[in-house]
């Protein structure tokens, strides 16, 4: 009889039954925070490297870098070219103010994060 239960209890187990699927231990993540290095300022006609670092080093994970306008009079725009060779770039459209936001997914041993500043972009400062 004992046979019978334990087969029995493999075809559950062979079937994904939730009580016969090992428990996984919880990992604690650590927080990680990013900080932004780009300059708040930038004149139209001209590019600027989109940059950011984490505390947790390459370790926190991979860095993306997204730009949005802001809402109402005096938003601006610009564009984000991402490149292997020369990273993301910030290429300004529009005069006014745009959002850069950084962040990165995080990963097994590490928590998402996110860090935004405005940028204002103004006319091109003549030399």
């Amino acid at each position: 009889m004992k046979t019978k239960i334990l087969l029995g209890l493999s075809a559950l187990c062979l079937l994904g039954s939730v009580a016969c699927k090992k428990k996984e231990t919880p990992v604690d993540k650590k927080a990680q925070t990013l900080t932004i290095h780009t300059l708040a300022t930038l004149a139209m006609k001209t590019t600027v490297a989109a940059e950011a670092a984490s505390d947790a080093g390459t370790a926190g994970g991979t860095i993306v870098y997204s730009i949005a306008s802001t809402i109402g009079a005096g938003a601006g725009s610009a564009t984000i070219i991402t490149d292997k060779q020369t990273g993301s770039i910030i290429n300004p459209v529009k005069e006014g103010t745009v959002i850069l936001t950084a962040s990165t997914v995080g990963n097994a041993q590490f928590e998402s994060s996110s860090a935004s500043i405005t940028i204002a972009i103004g006319a091109k400062v003549s030399p």
